[in-house]
């Protein structure tokens, strides 16, 4: 599934590079998180298209055309870290793909080819598997490899080709003759009833990895590669004197760039003021007494994105990113704080715990729940306005967050479009007028996620619900946003 874009800018896109020119290059970069999660993919039903393609993208337009074929005299056998001169880096730049070939075209027609190195696979050797007797009352097993962090199965993950299986005691089992693969589900079934109960597997998984297109400050072109992941693959770490102008995605298999593999960057964007100045009407207090290092107290409460799920580490999770930030840009603050995660509760499935998480008088409660995105809107209504008015009782600030993009199926969306018009979304907003609430609007930002040069469905590291370390971290900046105005 492909999301739209909408036509940039021309004073924008044109301008960008000029822009950052003239800033100082000697600031720090803003660096993501470290590429550390193991179980990573993005979604294989999105991936197995467009095998070969040659597409033309460029700054001001919103599709893909394949006019515009790689000459042979383009190609150029050129590291993908070796630098290329841009002569003019405040021209408007051209992509063409070709294979795994990324040509950039700048507005002088100047070329530079660089080749996008294919993602290495991950190898699992002599991992014990314990068959169980599956629906055909033949022995089987799901692969650890093809499981997300979460224990979610990434589907088309396993390199069916690759696995390889032998009895504890050393005979070895035929692939295609004595047991069968089934990628889409990380499955391996004997074709007949065996008297042993395990076997010893090797095998391969595909990864994908994010690279990102710089400049440097005196205009010179180079292609930093990511990190290989299992899936929602991170942009590298942009060294300071660098800016990132699109990223690239390698998906499974060693696929052929594709025409939405290259993902230009504008600029990271920040929701609309609407909810600004109640936000900071509304939290004052509690920014008050951060400045002046009295004792607060957060409960952070909602479901397995709170809890910290496919963050990795833990420590990467929004409410411990945070706590950590508070605590670093007001170090004589006393900071307490308590998660209170629920894994595939929604709002209404834990309404008996909100007294308990309300019982230490919280100067501020965080309330997010992805998993209303799918409750009906009578649910929501009840839902909320118990939750509104438990926090009125009790004195307590409360700050509701809009959610992140999950598959649309599961926001019951009819594609990812159409998940900004969801009326948890809507009630949230109106739920912050109307009761004078603070709103951190996390689902503006996923929103537009384009102009960061990332996807929703790119995101997800279970390929469904669960955000990769840089979901987690819009999390955190919008919520710091508001208590810091």
């Amino acid at each position: 599934m492909k999301i739209a874009t909408s036509k940039c800018k021309s004073r924008t896109e044109f301008s960008i590079i000029s822009r950052w020119i003239a800033e100082s290059v000697g600031s720090s970069a803003r660096k993501l998180p470290p590429a550390r999660c193991k179980h990573l993919i993005p979604k294989s039903a999105l991936f197995w298209i467009l095998s070969s393609v040659v597409i033309n993208l460029s700054f001001c337009t919103t599709g893909a055309t394949a006019d515009n074929a790689v000459s042979p005299a383009d190609k150029k056998e050129t590291p993908s870290v070796s630098p290329a001169k841009a002569k003019s880096p405040a021209a408007k730049l051209q992509f063409q793909v070709s294979g795994r070939d990324l040509l950039v075209v700048d507005g002088s027609g100047s070329k530079k080819t660089f080749h996008i190195n294919e993602p290495a696979s991950l190898p699992i050797n002599n991992e014990i598997v314990d068959l169980t007797t599956g629906p055909n009352g033949l022995p089987t097993a799901v692969l650890g490899g093809s499981r997300a962090a979460d224990m979610t199965v990434l589907p088309g993950s396993l390199d069916a080709s690759s696995v390889q299986l032998k009895t504890e005691s050393g005979q070895k089992l035929e692939n295609g003759k004595d047991f069968k693969v089934d990628s889409s589900s990380g499955t391996i079934e004997l074709v007949a009833p065996q008297t042993f109960t395990k076997v010893v597997a090797d095998y391969k998984c595909w990864l994908t990895r994010l690279d990102t297109l710089v400049v440097d400050q005196a205009g010179n072109l180079a292609i930093l590669e990511g990190v290989p992941l299992r899936s929602a693959p991170l942009p590298p770490a942009i060294p300071a004197g660098q800016k990132p102008l699109a990223n690239i995605l390698s998906r499974w298999c060693n696929q052929p760039l594709a025409a939405e593999d290259v993902m230009r960057i504008t600029a990271k964007l920040t929701p609309p003021d609407t909810d600004t100045a109640r936000n900071t009407k509304v939290l004052t207090p509690l920014s008050q007494k951060l400045k002046s290092g009295q004792p607060i107290n957060l409960v952070f409460w909602g479901d397995s994105i709170t809890a910290g799920f496919c963050a990795d580490p833990l420590d990467k999770s929004f409410p411990s990113l945070v706590v950590a930030r508070l605590k670093s840009q007001f170090p004589t603050a006393s900071i307490e704080y308590k998660v209170n995660g629920f894994t595939g509760r929604r709002a209404k499935d834990v309404m008996k715990q909100l007294p308990e998480a309300l019982a230490t008088h919280p100067d501020l409660l965080v309330v997010e729940f992805v998993n209303d995105l799918s409750t009906p809107v009578r649910d929501l209504n009840r839902t909320y306005a118990s939750i509104v008015e438990a926090c009125r009782e009790s004195q307590t600030c409360l700050m509701l967050v809009t959610p992140h993009f999950t598959d649309p199926s599961m926001a019951k969306a009819q594609d990812w479009q159409s998940i900004a018009d969801n009326p948890y979304i809507a009630l949230i907003h109106e739920l912050g007028a109307t009761n004078d609430l603070a709103v951190a609007d996390v689902s503006w930002r996923w929103q537009h996620l384009s102009s960061e040069g990332l996807r929703a469905d790119i995101m997800l590291v279970n390929l469904l619900n669960h955000p990769n370390n840089r979901g987690h971290e819009i999390y955190a900046e919008e919520i710091l946003r508001c208590i810091t105005h």
